[in-house]
């Protein structure tokens, strides 16, 4: 395990002094302009319907689109931020190797079953097709610093923003963003306490079986063997041994902070940048990871 802090706290810039979002692109070298060029090969032939997004400050190619690619330029994209200034803090910006362009930032916390709870806002953008804009909603536990990436069915954690030149438009989008996030916190708090009322028996056998579903007789090598006991005696000591879980032992919404204190603080395959960003993404971005492990807890429930 590693030292417990965010997925997100060695990567990026630092720009928790920035008070717009403005400031933020600038201190995050996020503040380029992204132009379309076409692309030639060695011979001199253009390649038809296919063009380079290209970063003007650095020359970098960020990507190659289609001809109907639409380039909404980082400053354009989170403009609407401006609106909820008031409202937000500035943590961290940056940009993924795979091309996420992102700016996180907090609003206030909230009080679930006695812990403070803080709301974090990640913004995202891209410029090589495979990221859109949007935001996701990651609530942090702070005790811990556990980051739970959970996906309900009346308030999504992930928020398809419409890019809007007028500021009318932006207001409206910043207003219904942080509707959002308030319903999405409301929906937060009262599965956590539900899931403390889920008595759950036996949670280190429920942890094993967990872990070794994935076992395939004969097809699984020693080193995946090795591996899967890992995991299971990595959770298995956070179940039992952290502090802050002392109080939750034995149901539903301890298993999950035990699972969520796992993926957030387990050591990356490979210590480098890449493997912090992939990380960073995976814990953040794939509420399927807690959603699959909660529906097997809870067959387990009394």
């Amino acid at each position: 395990m590693t030292e417990r802090t965010t997925t997100w706290t060695n990567i990026g810039t630092n720009v928790d002094m920035c008070t717009t979002i403005d400031d933020v692109l600038e201190t995050a070298n996020l503040d380029y302009i992204v132009e379309r060029q076409k692309i030639f090969l060695a011979d001199g032939t253009v390649i038809e319907d296919k063009y380079a997004n290209v970063n003007t400050k650095t020359g970098d190619v960020l990507g190659i689109v289609g001809k109907n690619y639409r380039i909404c330029q980082n400053k354009d994209a989170f403009n609407f931020v401006n609106n909820i200034n008031d409202k937000v803090t500035f943590v961290k910006a940056g940009q993924t190797a795979s091309g996420m362009v992102y700016v996180i930032a907090r609003v206030d916390d909230i009080n679930v079953l006695g812990d403070t709870v803080t709301p974090y806002i990640i913004f995202q953008n891209g410029h090589n097709g495979n990221f859109s804009l949007r935001t996701t909603i990651c609530p942090l536990r702070i005790v811990c610093q556990n980051q739970f990436s959970m996906a309900f069915k009346e308030s999504p954690n992930t928020i398809t923003i419409q890019h809007c030149n007028s500021m009318e438009g932006r207001m409206k989008e910043a207003s219904y963003l942080m509707q959002n996030v308030t319903n999405y916190m409301q929906a937060f708090k009262l599965n956590a306490e539900q899931l403390a009322k889920v008595k759950i028996m036996n949670p280190n056998d429920i942890i094993d079986k967990f872990f070794k579903k994935s076992i395939k007789i004969g097809e699984t090598s020693d080193r995946q063997l090795n591996n899967i006991q890992t995991k299971i005696d990595s959770l298995t000591s956070i179940y039992n041994n952290t502090d802050d879980n002392q109080n939750f032992k034995g149901t539903a919404w301890g298993m999950l902070n035990a699972y969520t204190d796992f993926l957030t603080h387990s050591l990356p395959m490979r210590n480098t940048n890449t493997s912090e960003e992939n990380k960073f993404v995976s814990v953040t971005f794939d509420p399927r990871l807690i959603k699959e492990y909660m529906n097997f807890v809870l067959n387990y429930a009394q």
